[in-house]
């Protein structure tokens, strides 16, 4: 719907159908193509008809304007001035890492320990269901989880 409708909005403003199914295509809507630079629209139209495109459009292509340098150079000084007081106020506070997974148990350090011993390795749910059922296996299981013998584990 919306590739429609911008194919639509560029054909009322005289762009050739070609052209403004290439361009709605790319993903370009009607904001995005006036904030656009003839040398970004020239990767999917030629140059020419790029600019033809920013002109029919109402954009002037940035060639065209002579001094926008002189225009940027006043408001960058005026705006230095308050960003250094504002960072001599402020100092920033450090980044903290946020800790994604609670740090290893006993057991799993034990088995993580072990892979590596051998060469091998395991993702971190594997080993915490290992680390599980060896708990279970020696009887010394979670609150939550009943100490169940296995097999292997019958007393003698």
């Amino acid at each position: 719907m919306a590739r429609a409708t911008t194919i639509q909005a560029l054909r009322n403003r005289g762009i050739s159908k070609k052209t403004a199914e290439i361009l709605a295509d790319a993903g370009f809507t009607l904001e995005k193509l006036a904030a656009s630079k003839p040398d970004r629209l020239a990767k999917f139209i030629p140059k020419k008809e790029a600019e033809k495109v920013l002109k029919k459009l109402g954009t002037v292509p940035a060639e065209a304007k002579p001094a926008p340098k002189r225009e940027k150079a006043k408001p960058a000084a005026r705006a230095r001035r308050p960003s250094t007081k504002a960072a001599e106020a402020e100092p920033e506070a450090p980044l903290t890492i946020p800790v994604k997974a609670p740090p290893l148990s006993a057991g799993e350090q034990e088995i993580l320990d072990g892979l590596k011993e051998i060469g091998r390795w395991l993702p971190r749910f594997v080993v915490t269901e290992l680390s599980k059922i060896r708990a279970i296996d020696r009887g010394t299981g979670h609150a939550d989880e009943p100490a169940v013998r296995g097999k292997g584990n019958r007393p003698r």
